[in-house]
């Protein structure tokens, strides 16, 4: 089956968007909710943000020395030595990354905690520049079907971009479709909680490496955190925490210090919210 022609183009994405919309069997609700989706998106209140996760014992290595490390670093994670797979080699040359070694990965956001399987903690960085490169899903899915059945490479055009001329309509487009026989208006929470969900999300790739002063703030998650009061409350409770419960709390204070002393903020991420879609 032949992937769907609006959505793999060689068209501009505001072009696809428009197509879209003048397309056959597009309800006003679509419509509508292009529009709340836009609102969203160009909300300044709102901030579209590239994010980047990492787990608690590569956060506070990055708040001591001030550098975060992409996989050509090879970086120590859990008291291992990493480098980047043949699998991550191949796919960087498929996107045509001039020097691996200068991007760093990351994804787009509006809200929530990003992309937990990568690490607890959401780091959300003040500003990319105009022409940063985005791609409009996890690039490993490249190496999967339907696009590992033909020419994987010749895919990449249509699914990259850059941020200042692509980005609203990347996701906007990513978002019409699922829209299409919804009958009710979309709000700010759904369109944060559709851009990025689980490992579904438009990524960024940085060129240039980034420190402490371009962190905006650092997010949680409201689980976390929850989990954290139960073990204290069991604690004093009289109930003794495991060993791993212990370690995981000592973690987390450290984390919480290491940001205060560098100014970083630590933000609990309970909702997205609604939104004034009225204005």
């Amino acid at each position: 089956m032949a992937l769907s022609p609006h959505y793999f183009s060689d068209s501009a994405w505001q072009k696809r968007v428009e197509d879209y919309l003048s397309g056959d069997g597009v309800d006003p609700f679509v419509h509508a909710n292009y529009e709340a989706i836009t609102r969203s998106l160009l909300d300044p209140q709102t901030g579209l943000r590239m994010v980047v996760n990492i787990p608690a014992d590569a956060l506070l290595g990055f708040l001591r020395t001030g550098r975060y490390l992409n996989a050509y670093d090879e970086p120590v994670v859990g008291g291992k030595p990493r480098k980047p797979s043949e699998r991550r080699k191949l796919v960087d040359e498929w996107l045509g990354l001039d020097d691996p070694r200068d991007y760093f990965f990351g994804a787009v956001s509006i809200g929530g905690t990003g992309i937990r399987f990568y690490g607890e903690y959401c780091l959300v960085l003040k500003s990319v520049s105009d022409d940063t490169r985005i791609f409009d899903r996890n690039s490993y899915d490249l190496t999967q079907p339907p696009f590992s059945d033909g020419d994987a490479q010749s895919y990449v055009p249509m699914l990259r971009g850059e941020w200042k001329a692509d980005i609203v309509h990347m996701l906007t487009m990513k978002l019409l479709p699922e829209l299409r026989d919804r009958q009710w208006l979309i709000t700010l929470g759904s369109v944060s909680d559709a851009i990025l969900h689980d490992e579904e999300f438009v990524e960024v790739h940085r060129k240039g490496r980034f420190g402490i002063a371009d962190i905006e703030e650092v997010r949680q998650s409201p689980e976390d955190e929850a989990l954290h009061t139960n073990i204290l409350t069991r604690y004093e409770d009289g109930e003794a925490p495991s060993l791993e419960e212990m370690l995981w709390i000592a973690r987390r204070n450290l984390v919480r210090q290491q940001l205060a002393k560098a100014g970083v903020p630590l933000r609990v991420v309970v909702s997205s919210g609604r939104g004034n879609r009225w204005k």
